[in-house]
């Protein structure tokens, strides 16, 4: 897990629970940008947005074609891959995707070019696919999900997303605010330290509020980081470090 967001560096008087202020107004980050860009983002408006899409593997010195627009897919790949969007996360949610581009790759060029690409543990998809979504009232501020195919369309790195159209109920995320008060009345964060991002568990299919705090230690000691999860869907901590 990267630690992409940091909260803003300033004094919260009156002890930690004073702090709950802040963390409600700083959780939180700006727009994305490709995982190259900066990794740190400043935080506000206790908002957060999702980790920075992935860096494609190494695929130099094979240059991707870049895709603007879904148009640019053959139809019947077109066709296949909204059709398999809309069956994961549901009409409802599906009208709040937005194209975020994407990539081609023609695979055999790059095996040609990059022998070395022919050893990834993971499939090169030929259609590399991204889709940027918002809910402020939550507190997602920005989130970009990914899918790969194959050149016929076929699914091989699955879309980045609860698969809402089976289990309703993943289509409401309990609001970042809501969750950081319940973990400052736990002490599991510290308003003034805590970073926060929303992030896609794969196995257990949900979208998760990931906070990270550095916590103090002595001279010439090894700085430890708390991390603490929890499931965006219920509120609960599914996990702490």
């Amino acid at each position: 897990m990267q630690t992409l967001y940091r909260a803003k560096s300033t004094t919260v008087r009156g002890g930690f629970l004073a702090g709950v202020a802040a963390l409600m107004v700083w959780v939180g980050a700006g727009s994305a940008a490709p995982f190259y860009g900066s990794l740190y983002t400043p935080v506000r408006e206790g908002q957060a947005i999702g980790p920075l899409p992935d860096e494609p593997p190494a695929y130099y010195p094979y240059q991707p074609k870049e895709m603007r627009t879904l148009e640019e897919l053959p139809a019947a790949v077109r066709a296949a891959a909204v059709a398999h969007v809309k069956a994961r996360v549901g009409e409802e949610f599906y009208a709040r995707l937005r194209f975020a581009g994407g990539q081609f790759v023609d695979v055999e060029e790059l095996h040609r070019v990059n022998p070395a690409s022919r050893k990834f543990r993971a499939q090169v998809p030929a259609y590399l696919l991204r889709f940027d979504f918002e809910m402020p009232k939550s507190g997602i501020r920005h989130y970009t999900a990914s899918m790969g195919l194959r050149g016929g369309g076929e699914v091989i790195r699955e879309l980045d997303l609860p698969a809402s159209a089976k289990e309703p109920r993943k289509t409401a995320v309990k609001a970042l605010a809501e969750v950081c008060a319940g973990l400052v009345k736990q002490r599991l964060i510290d308003p003034a330290a805590a970073t926060a991002t929303v992030t896609y568990d794969r196995k257990g299919d949900r979208l998760v509020w990931h906070f990270e705090q550095a916590l103090p230690g002595g001279a010439g000691q090894e700085v430890k980081v708390r991390t603490v999860e929890v499931d965006a869907h219920t509120g609960k901590v599914i996990r702490q470090s």
